[in-house]
């Protein structure tokens, strides 16, 4: 994964030497989590910054950028159980509590102008997103187990975006953006699946004067 990574940085600041326009940004969103997480997490602001290399209004652009929410748990703990085979068969209640979340994942992501109407343009993109997952919680079952658990676990998969933007001036641009996430751990045992809706600015660093 960290090998993949590299090479695709490496390709994107292939592309960012080669840009003559470039634009940075940043979006504010409301992180809305489903899969494994929505039963567990509420739902948070997450924040993201980022690089776009093209103009605001060609037809393919690039950008990359790093996204962050720390979402808080939906309970103080959530009822769990352990079952334990053999001759005496028993199920031993218990319970876990977690103090701690982080999501962070980079991404890189390919955007296409799907239509235009004067100052109005409408994208739609999908991401490569390569993070961490920080989650950390007291487990305890019934004379079985006591545990606490400091977990940091790679993450990886694809955002899918659609963002309708306007433009305010020639340097700056302001957007609306729905997002889904498709993330799972490396070990494919947790899904880190999301949907975002937010608002953002573009603002254009070398715009030409019109």
């Amino acid at each position: 994964m960290k090998l993949a990574f590299k090479r695709i940085l490496f390709l994107f600041l292939c592309l960012c030497s080669f840009s003559s326009y470039a634009q940075i940004g940043a979006r504010i969103s409301l992180f809305n989590p489903t899969a494994d997480l929505g039963p567990t997490f509420k739902k948070a602001i997450a924040y993201d910054v980022y690089y776009v290399v093209g103009r605001y209004d060609q037809r393919f652009r690039f950008k990359a950028g790093v996204s962050y929410t720390q979402p808080k748990p939906r309970l103080d703990s959530f009822p769990v159980a352990i079952y334990q085979g053999g001759n005496d068969e028993t199920f031993f209640p218990g319970k876990i509590s977690y103090s701690k979340f982080k999501l962070i994942y980079g991404y890189f992501n390919l955007d296409v102008k799907m239509l235009q109407l004067r100052k109005f343009y409408w994208y739609g993109g999908v991401s490569l997103a390569i993070g961490i997952g920080h989650s950390v919680y007291h487990r305890e079952y019934e004379t079985l187990l006591d545990e606490h658990s400091d977990i940091q676990e790679a993450v990886a998969g694809f955002v899918f975006r659609s963002s309708i933007e306007y433009t305010l001036s020639n340097h700056l641009g302001l957007y609306f953006e729905g997002s889904k996430s498709s993330l799972t751990n490396n070990a494919w045992s947790t899904a880190y699946g999301h949907y975002n809706i937010g608002i953002g600015f573009n603002y254009r660093i070398n715009a030409p004067e019109e």
